[in-house]
């Protein structure tokens, strides 16, 4: 049988701000501290502002801002594109996705 490698992927994904119904608020801080424990064991942190970036927020014009946090990825979309279908990731780590040799490609 041939070898296989494994791959783990460690993600934590969420909504900066309760934009989705049902609305949870976060606790001042809370991310902050979900984010320390993600990365302590290697996690990626994302932020998804697609409904609740570009000014959105309030104050902020990202609402990951007010947990004073920065996020390793952010998703973007909706008035990114002015009515387009339009999204985007963006992220400052470099490489980010290495390539992956897998057995099957679909």
């Amino acid at each position: 049988m041939a070898e296989m490698s494994t791959f783990h992927c460690r993600l934590y994904f969420a909504h900066s701000k309760g934009c989705v119904l049902p609305q949870i608020i976060l606790p001042e801080g809370y991310l902050r501290e979900v984010y320390e424990e993600m990365h302590a064991e290697g996690a990626v942190c994302v932020a998804d502002e697609v409904q609740c970036g570009f000014g959105r927020a309030g104050d902020h014009f990202w609402a990951f801002e007010e947990q004073g946090i920065v996020p390793d990825i952010v998703t973007l979309g909706k008035p990114i594109g002015n009515g387009f279908p339009l999204g985007a990731v963006v992220s400052e780590c470099t490489p980010l996705f290495l390539p992956v040799q897998h057995p099957k490609e679909y």
